[in-house]
């Protein structure tokens, strides 16, 4: 490479290493510089620049292996049902068979995420110290508030069984539109009559006062722990049936900027919420798109969707937080495009994609030389340079940002494929 193209390429060639493989097994020597970016913190967010891609899922259970064993991190948090998840963690802890998943959490294999999570479940029961898994997302993505409702009542029969019938009647009318993502979700809700959702809304907000109010006398007849928990999962339902409205405001045209916050906002106090219940020296691993986990608005060619859960945990935690995300310099990525008659709302394809746009990472990644390879960009430690490189990879979109700002670190992945074992 010429002098003159050093001069003008946007990233410092000697903040990027190559790696070995993106096998979770095999040895983690080539990480270790992994260490120079994440340093003392004690988040570390994982990206993936699309969902459904199998390589995504083995680089990260590599990453989670190196910092499991070279770092010392035990929690891995994951972009999962927060109520759904305390089903699912004694499984991967190791209680059970292998195909108790099946009845435990059939969404734990249908979106994808069934060999990483089985690859955990083996981990734990072959190590002695091993990695405590949670959730820390709204039901199904929003795709219901069954998950989170039922677990609620259960609780409030305990404490409050006069207010069962106003939740029983708040799980009557949630039932109208359950589903597994909120693509479908949504425009169900969107048919109810407009008083049937705002009795919904007047409903969980009864309970939430309640619950709020009558805290003591709750505590007192459970424990601390359990109000919490119950709590955070009436949060859950709440903050799913808000982004039902969110959804269809964004399929009619009538979306407010940053108004998908709400989930991100949830997400973030998921992972504060877990490590308050943690050993206050847990180091915690979670995984989530890129969008979520980066520090900056999501943005897409000026307009904002979303503050992301990296913006709110980044504020909370300070240098403690550190996103690293993960993308592909293939022609190709998985995308989702709505179908109202399948049983999710959507079909996944695998589409070809137009060479990246100047002032992209990938791009920049390319004209490196570099894009053929598995490599670990440090932009923590990188070059003002990086300043001209605007957007990166979204799905097969690019959102515009400040990498530097967004992100402390990048993966990128020369192939990719789509993972085929869907269970919709």
């Amino acid at each position: 490479m010429n002098e003159n193209f050093k001069n003008e390429f946007p990233l410092s060639l000697n903040q990027i290493k190559i790696l070995n493989s993106i096998d979770p097994d095999v040895n983690l020597d080539d990480l270790k510089e992994l260490r120079d970016i994440i340093g003392d913190s004690r988040i570390v967010a994982i990206g993936e620049g699309s969902h459904f891609m199998h390589e995504f899922w083995k680089i990260r259970q590599r990453l989670l292996r190196f910092l499991r064993e070279e770092c010392g991190f035990t929690i891995f948090l994951m972009e999962f049902g927060f109520a759904e998840g305390f089903k699912l963690s004694p499984w991967i802890n190791g209680e059970g068979t292998d195909d108790d998943i099946i009845s435990i959490s059939p969404a734990a294999t249908n979106w994808g995420a069934g060999e990483a999570l089985f690859w955990l479940r083996q981990y734990n029961k072959s190590h002695t110290e091993g990695i405590k898994f949670f959730g820390i997302d709204i039901p199904e993505g929003g795709g219901s508030l069954m998950p989170a409702l039922i677990e609620v009542r259960n609780y409030l029969k305990k404490v409050d069984p006069d207010i069962d019938p106003i939740i029983q009647k708040a799980i009557e009318i949630s039932k109208q539109f359950d589903s597994l993502s909120a693509a479908k979700s949504a425009p169900m809700w969107s048919k109810m009559s407009p008083d049937i959702q705002d009795k919904l809304t007047a409903l969980l907000t009864r309970i939430s006062y309640r619950f709020h109010s009558a805290e003591p006398f709750y505590v007192k007849q459970s424990s601390q722990y359990e109000y919490d928990k119950a709590l955070h999962q009436l949060y859950a339902a709440t903050h799913s049936e808000y982004m039902l409205r969110v959804m269809n405001d964004l399929n009619t045209g009538s979306f407010l900027p940053a108004d998908m916050s709400s989930r991100e906002r949830f997400m973030a106090d998921s992972v504060i919420w877990h490590l308050k219940n943690l050993k206050p020296e847990s180091r915690i691993v979670v995984a989530a798109h890129n969008n979520h986990i980066q520090r900056t608005t999501v943005n897409y060619g000026g307009f904002i969707t979303a503050i992301p859960m990296g913006k709110f945990l980044a504020d909370y935690f300070g240098k403690e937080y550190c996103p690293i995300g993960i993308t592909t310099t293939d022609n190709h990525t998985a995308e989702m495009e709505l179908d109202e008659n399948t049983k999710v709302g959507f079909i996944v394809k695998d589409i070809m994609l137009d060479p990246p746009p100047v002032g992209s990472f990938e791009e920049a990644l390319m004209k490196s030389g570099f894009g053929d390879k598995i490599t670990l960009t440090d932009l923590f430690n990188s070059n003002e340079g990086i300043s001209k490189i605007n957007c990166i990879r979204s799905q097969s979109s690019y959102v515009t940002t400040n990498i530097k700002d967004a992100f402390d670190g990048i993966i990128s992945i020369p192939k990719v494929t789509m993972i085929k074992e869907l269970g919709f």
